[in-house]
């Protein structure tokens, strides 16, 4: 673990206020919005930690079954429906399933790396983003000085986060010698999530007990197992001159 000016990471609570947040609204946005699945993972079983992200989508089928392999098929070509149908077979069939979903808000196209702010190929999903206007005045204040990525995470209840990283070159587990690269602010608001930054070379956890905070994101982090389904936003961007000064005192 790098960690960020020698912290597992950055307690941004006393700096920026998000009570601007309606959280109701939020929700109703949660329900309503277009959202995809995430990593796959199989419940709260601690040996699945390290499932690959994508488990039964990047590795094709082993069944030769025809319907099987038309279902793969259909993902592929991306059809429409086809991950949604593929989430429900590796339920059903394997036992594994995506405890975590994303709604994607604003996005670079074609790309899973999100922490530049400048990229022409940003994506906004308006129809998505029209659902959180508390949210865009958030983003819209004295944070940032350029916008990147926005995402909503919901985890369901009785599942862990994986243990991973979000190392570049996609090795989820390796140990991370990188400081942080990237400039985002991570928000809990109803501090439900049972999220933490893990310490690989003292075996120890770091619970970030906080409703918003920046952490590195190439260290280790996951979540532990609560009984209900939770959600968390993360917003990336350049900061602006004047957060980072006072983050730079912290």
């Amino acid at each position: 673990m790098i960690g960020i000016n020698g912290k597992p990471f950055i307690d941004l609570s006393s700096i920026i206020d998000i009570s601007i947040l309606d959280l109701d609204e939020i929700e109703v946005g949660i329900a309503l919005s277009n959202k995809f699945w995430g990593y796959f993972g199989k419940g709260t079983n601690p040996t699945e930690e390290k499932l690959q992200r994508f488990h039964h989508y990047i590795n094709p089928p082993t069944n030769t079954n025809p319907a099987v392999q038309k279902l793969w098929q259909d993902l592929c070509e991306k059809k429409p429906g086809a991950m949604n149908a593929w989430r429900w077979y590796a339920k059903i069939a394997y036992g594994v399933y995506s405890p975590s979903t994303f709604i994607m808000l604003r996005s670079q196209t074609g790309k899973y790396q999100f922490e530049r702010n400048d990229d022409p190929l940003i994506h906004v999903d308006t129809a998505n983003y029209a659902l959180f206007p508390s949210l865009k005045r958030l983003v819209n204040s004295n944070i940032f000085s350029g916008i990147g990525r926005i995402i909503v995470y919901v985890q369901e209840h009785d599942a862990p986060i994986p243990l991973h990283s979000d190392l570049p070159n996609g090795d989820y587990f390796a140990p991370n010698t990188k400081a942080a690269n990237s400039e985002f602010i991570w928000i809990s608001p109803r501090s439900l999530k049972s999220f933490y930054i893990y310490d690989d070379n003292n075996a120890v956890k770091h619970p970030v007990n906080t409703s918003i905070a920046w952490f590195n994101q190439n260290d280790k982090h996951g979540g532990d197992p609560i009984d209900r389904t939770t959600w968390s936003i993360r917003i990336d961007g350049k900061f602006s001159p004047e957060l980072r000064e006072k983050i730079n005192v912290l």
